[in-house]
């Protein structure tokens, strides 16, 4: 591989020119035709110098610092399972040192909140980092928050819009940039549009947001509608509909006009017409904030999702766990793993690895003390709840973290 900069971003029209080692010299190029590469001096997927320079902590809202403990009861009155029809039950609410619980998953909750992100800010900036990747923050009905009931109101267990003013303006202050969490592939029951469905069959206006296959349907019934993974507490929604589309793409700016700063999409490759949807909502928030960062949860090593027309970047898992754990863990060879990290750097541009969102572990992982066999884990018996996240994010489903 060869490599040469351009220092003035210009117009150009350009030539490579070949030596080989007998002295002959080879011309590359575009076509027979056409002796010339050009570039029309347009960069149309800009490096973002806050991503590239930065370092990200990832913050599992409910199960990292209890700031305000009034609003913490909060979260037990609009619970899935208050919803659920055919899976019904009761959340519970604990204190901070209580047990795990089998509902600790969706419907444990521990009443971490914004106040208590904010209390922490110092801390965080002593570690060095300089971005905070929110999981879901809005309206739902779990701890895990991908089940979502209003794309444009704060979850009141997690606190008020004032507290969320202020944190960012807080974090801002220090230097930090927060992106949050986007899913706009599925909702939760409880989503007014979905209700409507409920009661009023196709006679509701948000009959198409869906896909019903029976009707009248029980609330979490996942053979009557179509649900993420067949889950009947996460309707599908339609991304083909327009409406549809304008609701989510709408939300997004909602909360870029707020005051964060990026997107982190929950899985993209499950959208219905992607190639639709994507290049909307990019050119959308890039016109309104053009240092916006938008960041993908694609789990392979997949450069068509970073062409400058979707994202900036994607999660890294075909990095941190495909090649490095794997290292780490004794399972490649240093020759097979250079090798693959050859390959994953040749397959992206530079500015999207620059951008990476580079990480081994997360919520939807086993944690990387546990990978590499640390901490006793598994071993003494834990009696307090892991403050990051929880080891399955979904509602009414056994662990299923490993896409």
């Amino acid at each position: 591989m060869w490599r040469a900069e351009v220092p003035l971003v210009e117009p150009i029209e350009y030539y490579i020119l070949l030596n080989s080692t007998d002295g002959e010299r080879f011309a590359v190029l575009n076509t027979s035709e056409n002796p010339f590469f050009t570039f029309d001096g347009v960069d149309r997927f800009p490096q973002l110098e806050w991503v590239s320079n930065g370092i990200t902590y990832q913050i599992f809202p409910d199960r990292f610092n209890d700031g305000n403990r009034s609003n913490n009861v909060l979260a037990l009155d609009h619970d899935e399972l208050l919803l659920n029809q055919v899976n019904p039950g009761k959340p519970i609410l604990s204190d901070w040192s209580d047990p795990i619980t089998p509902l600790h998953c969706c419907h444990q909750y521990f009443g971490g909140d914004i106040a208590g992100i904010t209390e922490k800010l110092d801390y965080l900036r002593s570690l060095g980092i300089t971005i905070i990747y929110l999981n879901p923050i809005t309206l739902s009905g779990s701890a895990h928050g991908y089940d979502t009931y209003d794309y444009y109101r704060l979850d009141p267990k997690f606190g008020t819009e004032e507290e969320l003013r202020e944190f960012l303006d807080e974090a801002h202050r220090r230097g930090i940039r927060v992106i949050f969490d986007f899913v706009p592939n599925h909702c939760g029951i409880g989503n007014p549009a979905f209700l409507d469905v409920w009661k009023n069959g196709n006679g509701s206006p948000y009959w198409d947001w869906f896909f019903i296959k029976q009707w009248p349907f029980k609330l979490g019934d996942g053979n009557a509608y179509v649900g993420w993974w067949g889950i009947g507490s996460l309707p599908k929604l339609n991304t083909a509909n327009p409406e549809v589309r304008e609701y989510l793409i709408g939300a997004a700016l909602h909360w870029l006009d707020f005051g964060f700063d990026g997107i982190r999409v929950d899985v993209p490759n499950e959208i219905l017409k992607p190639g639709e949807f994507f290049p909307e909502l990019r050119e959308r928030v890039k016109e309104r904030h053009p240092e916006a960062y938008l960041v993908g949860e694609i789990w392979t090593l997949s450069p068509e999702w970073v062409q400058g027309d979707r994202f900036d970047s994607l999660m890294n898992y075909a990095l941190g766990r495909d090649i490095l754990l794997n290292y780490a863990k004794g399972l490649l060879s240093g020759e097979a793993a250079m090798k693959m990290m050859g390959r994953y750097y040749a397959s992206y541009g530079e500015n999207v690895v620059v951008m990476g969102f580079n990480l081994i572990s997360s919520h939807d992982t086993s944690r990387i003390l546990t990978d590499l066999g640390g901490g006793s884990l598994g071993i003494h018996r834990r009696t307090s709840p892991s403050r990051g996240s929880s080891s399955c994010r979904r509602s009414s489903i056994p662990s299923r973290e490993r896409r």
